[in-house]
């Protein structure tokens, strides 16, 4: 089912999306003080442009900057995970 679908689906970004550093990431948080990146397992979200639109509103999304959301991601409906999933950027290098 959908729960099948979203797995290869993370499966498959893990294999495509370009890889990022944790330091690069940090740099790009300072660069940019108004992004809101999360962490999906190793994959790094980038929520910045729907910060605005977050149903739950934007200090929700500002609060958990940098903080893993698999928690989250777990709870969300299934277009919500589609949707997390749509805003994934690059996968992180581990440290």
């Amino acid at each position: 089912g959908a729960n099948i679908s979203n797995q290869l689906q993370i499966h498959k970004l893990r294999h495509t999306l370009p890889p990022i550093s944790p330091d690069s990431l940090q740099r790009m948080t300072e660069t940019c003080p108004d992004d809101v990146y999360f962490f999906l397992d190793d994959l790094v979200i980038d929520a910045t442009r729907f910060v605005g639109a977050h149903p739950g509103g934007a200090p929700a999304l500002q609060r958990r900057h940098m903080c893993d959301i698999t928690e989250d991601y777990e709870w969300h409906s299934e277009k919500g995970k589609r949707m997390i999933l749509s805003f994934a950027r690059w996968r992180c290098l581990s440290p």
